[in-house]
This record gives structure tokens, C-alpha cells and sequence, in this order.
């Protein structure tokens, strides 16, 4: 958590003047992080980080609103729904399975321009955005997952 607050902080100036429904990225501390606001001012990011190896940590990706996050875990799954698919946003240390839904997942994105987050089966939030945003700010499941310094 202590991290995440610090990731926050570090970005702010990018978060407090991100636009609706575009597609951001963003490069610190040796993360490369996508992140993209709605309407409703739900914030959604996605990070590639430079620990992720082959036997590290899975990217990660987390529902923010006025300070509360909703990140995936066992306890309290995070879904996204892409083109009437559900996945569940992968969590811990990297498998065949996670590297196989950020597949799904990263390319789902790029390759429509709506998706929903939900948090425990509820719906909690639904973001459109501009799909070339999309392309020029998210990174492929294979350059997030295998990123290197």
C-alpha cells in the first residue's frame, strides 16, 4: 500500500490534469504506467515494473477514486469486462495463466475502446476512451511483462 501511495504521489501532477476518457502513460521509478479517467472520476492504471521477470511479478492494475483503491487480490477479485468477456485482473507472482489473461487483457484494450471493472461481482465502474490513445500509451502483455533496465 505504502508503495502505491508513493507511485500516487510521484505521478500526481500527471493525474491531476489527465483528461477524460484518454488513454496517459507515464514513466518513473522504473515504472511504465497507463492510466485512463472517466467521467465519473474513477482513475484505472496499469503497471509494468522494472522487478517483473519470468519468475517475478505479474504487472499490476488498480480502481482509484478520491483515494480509495481497489487492487486485485484472493480477498477481493477484481474483473474486467472487454467485448462481453470477463477476466480477472491477475495478482502475485507471474504464471501461464496471468501472463495469458494480461494477453487478453492488454490486447482486449487496445482493440476496443470500453471496458467495466468490477469489484467483488459488483459493477464499479465502466470507461470508454479514445483507442488510439490506447495504442500509443499501452504496452503489449509481452513488452509489459518482460521489461527490462
Amino acid at each position: 500500500m505504502k508503495a502505491r501511495i508513493l507511485l500516487f504521489t510521484l505521478l500526481m501532477c500527471n493525474c491531476a490534469h489527465a483528461q477524460e476518457n484518454i488513454w496517459t502513460s507515464d514513466v518513473g521509478q522504473g515504472i511504465y504506467e497507463s492510466r485512463l479517467r472517466n467521467l465519473d472520476g474513477y482513475f484505472f492504471t496499469i503497471d509494468c515494473g522494472t522487478e517483473l521477470s519470468p519468475m517475478g511479478k505479474n504487472a499490476s492494475a488498480f480502481l482509484e477514486k478520491n483515494g480509495v483503491y481497489y487492487e486485485s487480490s484472493k480477498k477481493s477479485p477484481l474483473k474486467i469486462q472487454i467485448n462481453n468477456s470477463m477476466y480477472f485482473i491477475p495478482f502475485g507472482k507471474r504464471s501461464s495463466d496471468n501472463d495469458h489473461a494480461w494477453r487478453n487483457i492488454l490486447g482486449g484494450i487496445v482493440n476496443t475502446n470500453t471496458f467495466s471493472i468490477y469489484v467483488n461481482n459488483k459493477l464499479q465502474a465502466s470507461f470508454s476512451y479514445n483507442k488510439d490513445s490506447a495504442k500509443k500509451n499501452i504496452l503489449s502483455a509481452e513488452n509489459c511483462l518482460n521489461r527490462e533496465f
